[in-house]
């Protein structure tokens, strides 16, 4: 099995990173925040799963590159 790529781990930080700042937002009544909470952290889980399942599926081995290789690439495509 591969590693996850760069693009992968950056897909599961980004995950986190809108977990947090869903937190943030203005809390409704407590009920509707504890269905809101339930179905995002579902979402949340099941976006996190798909992304950790690709290594696993993908029977070719991508290398992982660094993050200075990936800067370079998106740079040079202008992917920016």
């Amino acid at each position: 099995m591969r590693e996850l790529t760069v693009s992968e781990q950056r897909a599961l930080e980004s995950l986190g990173e809108a977990w947090n700042i869903f937190l943030s937002f203005p809390r409704p009544p407590s009920n509707v925040i504890d269905d809101e909470l339930a179905e995002f952290r579902l979402a949340i889980h099941a976006a996190q799963n798909i992304i950790l399942s690709r290594p696993a599926a993908d029977n070719t081995q991508v290398p992982v590159i660094n993050e200075h290789e990936h800067e370079l690439k998106r740079i040079q495509s202008n992917d920016y």
